[in-house]
């Protein structure tokens, strides 16, 4: 009885993406073709082993490799270092595919909001692709279970072995009608509402308190 449900004050800014964001600002920004559909890609190459980053290279570039009208967008870990940011402008170049790393300063809800689809392995960027109702991809090929619950929830595509990564990135930008069906479950049960007034409870329980605390004296 002593505790009330807010939701989460810094995702309010989500409620209110589509005036916040311009999708159209964002391909001028980065000289990017306006016909093309984005792939975000929210990588964690420090925690990961190098055997794991280099499948993850692999089957990526490799996939966006043979793909048609696809620019991959790149996010990486603030954690990350240079030898990381190095190692995937070089599979870029390799495999000769549209992509871009935006600075690490880079709005991610930005990026989010103008994605068609995102991947990533357990970042809590796929929570908030989630609230803002995009597909997602689980690329985990370590050979360890998920540690986190977008697959068993329904709201991402789990993706296991490299080879499925291209179909399973064909079939989400397709259509993504089995994990829309979950998110709205999936945001009431860990993120309560996205309804932009999650500050504005907050601030209502603080003057509540105050309030009756001024009664109290």
């Amino acid at each position: 009885k002593r505790v009330l449900t807010t939701g989460l004050p810094r995702y309010d800014v989500l409620f209110y993406a589509s005036e916040i964001y311009s999708k159209s600002k964002f391909f001028q920004r980065y000289n990017l073709n306006p016909d093309q559909k984005i792939v975000y890609w929210s990588t964690q190459c420090h925690v990961l082993s190098d055997e794991e980053n280099a499948a993850n290279f692999k089957s990526v570039f490799g996939a966006m490799k043979k793909l048609k009208n696809v620019t991959l967008v790149i996010k990486q870990h603030p954690a990350e270092d240079e030898s990381h940011t190095q190692a995937i402008r070089k599979h870029i170049d390799d495999f000769d595919i549209n992509a871009i790393i935006t600075p690490r300063d880079s709005d991610t809800y930005e990026q989010l909001f103008i994605c068609d689809l995102m991947i990533t392995k357990a970042s809590t960027t796929a929570m908030e692709a989630v609230a803002l109702r995009k597909p997602v991809i689980i690329l985990n090929l370590s050979g360890e279970p998920d540690f986190v619950e977008y697959v068993r929830e329904g709201v991402a595509l789990g993706v296991y072995e490299a080879r499925l990564l291209l179909p399973a990135i064909k079939q989400l930008l397709d259509s993504d009608s089995d994990q829309a069906a979950n998110r709205d479950r999936y945001i009431k049960k860990y993120l309560y509402k996205i309804d932009g007034r999650a500050t504005e409870r907050v601030v209502e329980i603080i003057t509540h308190l105050c309030s009756n605390a001024s009664s109290d004296d």
